[in-house]
């Protein structure tokens, strides 16, 4: 976690608002934590080549 100070602080040199900051933070640790994770890959080899063009990729 963050301190708030370090939060303002990059929120002042940034120019964007404190929750900018929070918020990126979050979403730069659960991308890292998802992306060794292929999920869209997993669910794509279930499936014969024809059904592909069909799946999302989710």
């Amino acid at each position: 976690m963050i301190p708030d100070r370090e939060i303002k602080e990059k929120a002042r040199e940034s120019g964007v608002p404190p929750s900018t900051i929070e918020r990126d933070y979050v979403q730069n640790w659960l991308l890292a934590y998802l992306s060794p994770i292929t999920m869209a890959q997993k669910r794509r080899d279930r499936y014969p080549e024809s059904v592909h063009r069909t799946l999302p990729l989710f």
